[in-house]
């Protein structure tokens, strides 16, 4: 069940930005965004396997603050980990993306987090950076979020 709504929802994302019904397993999302759009469908779904299935085997995920960047997650197992920690604890999350920048392997997204806290709904926004390495998300270097 999950993996076919992991299928739905990448060839669902692909279709709506004209790249056609592709089969998951042997021909991957061919656009860098259409790549960084399936993987916000998946988050939005909190479906860790599709995120996974757009994630390059030594993915890092990199939080930037200020002058430095730490290394929040390397590699897929560890951002399993992590994304269903996250989700646990923050099960109406979602983002939306509000603009991207595309340029060879590198997509600038500016999104929108919501989600619903115990004082009503709540949403701040935040620039993101993916690398894409193979047609896989490599490197996401995530910017502090303001409101």
């Amino acid at each position: 069940m999950k993996l076919t709504l992991t299928r739905n929802i990448v060839a669902g994302l692909l279709l709506s930005v004209g790249l056609g019904a592709p089969s998951i397993a042997s021909d991957p999302p061919r656009s860098s965004e259409a790549i960084v759009r399936a993987y916000t469908e998946a988050f939005n779904h909190h479906d860790v396997d599709a995120m996974l299935a757009l994630a390059h085997a030594e993915i890092e995920w990199l939080s930037i603050d200020g002058s430095k960047a730490a290394v929040e997650t390397s590699g897929k197992e560890a951002l399993r980990t992590s994304m269903a920690s996250y989700f646990g604890g923050n099960p109406t999350t979602k983002s939306v993306i509000e603009a991207v920048m595309a340029d060879g392997p590198f997509i600038v997204v500016r999104e929108r987090a919501e989600w619903t806290s115990k004082d009503g709904p709540r949403a701040q926004r935040s620039v993101a950076v993916y690398e894409l390495r193979d047609g896989l998300i490599r490197r996401v270097w995530y910017y502090p979020a303001y409101r």
